[in-house]
């Protein structure tokens, strides 16, 4: 790969357009955000129930991405049974 090229491919791998893409450009990552900000839902089945054309294995695929890229935290509450909720971080609400 010529010089220039390679400079230009590195500009644009370290663009913050583009990485903010390959965060939220996944089906449904932008859905699951907006209904915890404007809707309040921080639980898994109200996202199921919520969000259209959206699967079980899915939404526990996008959910566990979003919390690796710290958009939200996750906490397990130890009752019986196990209750889960799900909420924006800074990160998530700068977004």
């Amino acid at each position: 790969m010529p010089q220039e090229l390679k400079a230009i491919s590195d500009e644009i791998q370290c663009c913050p357009v583009d990485n903010t893409f390959k965060i939220i450009g996944k089906k449904f990552t932008i859905h699951i955000l907006r209904n915890i900000t404007l809707l309040g839902q921080s639980r898994f089945n109200q996202f199921l129930e919520s969000i259209e054309g959206i699967n079980p294995k899915t939404l526990s695929i996008r959910l566990k991405e979003m919390e690796k890229n710290e958009l939200i935290k996750r906490t397990v509450f130890n009752e019986t049974p196990i209750r889960i909720e799900y909420t924006v971080t800074e990160k998530g609400k700068a977004l």
